[in-house]
């Protein structure tokens, strides 16, 4: 199972916002990915590929899922659906940042 880095953000929030947590996709995709399903589709996100203009080549892919609300630590299972229309199962480890 591919693993996942996500992250929870901790500190106080200027404008209140609960879904701050994101997770952080990567590269070296088969096909890019499109879709995050959390928790057997209980939260579900767009992934957006933030690599730089600068940097062209697939494995240098920022595949990244933003305006989450995950766990303050541990893990969530997760998939990846593809472009392709394949999926991926993921596990996603969670870490907490001030």
């Amino acid at each position: 199972m591919r693993e996942l880095d996500g992250i929870h953000q901790a500190g106080p929030s200027i404008d209140g916002a609960a879904e701050r947590d994101y997770v952080i996709v990567g590269a070296d995709w088969p096909s890019p990915p499109q879709v995050l399903l959390l928790d057997d589709g209980a939260q579900l996100a767009s992934v957006v590929d933030e690599t730089p203009p600068e940097e062209t080549s697939r494995s240098a892919a920022k595949y990244m899922a933003r305006n989450l609300t995950l766990p303050s630590d541990g893990e969530v299972e997760a998939m990846v659906q593809l472009q392709d229309g394949t999926s991926v199962a993921c596990v996603v480890k969670i870490q907490s940042v001030c």
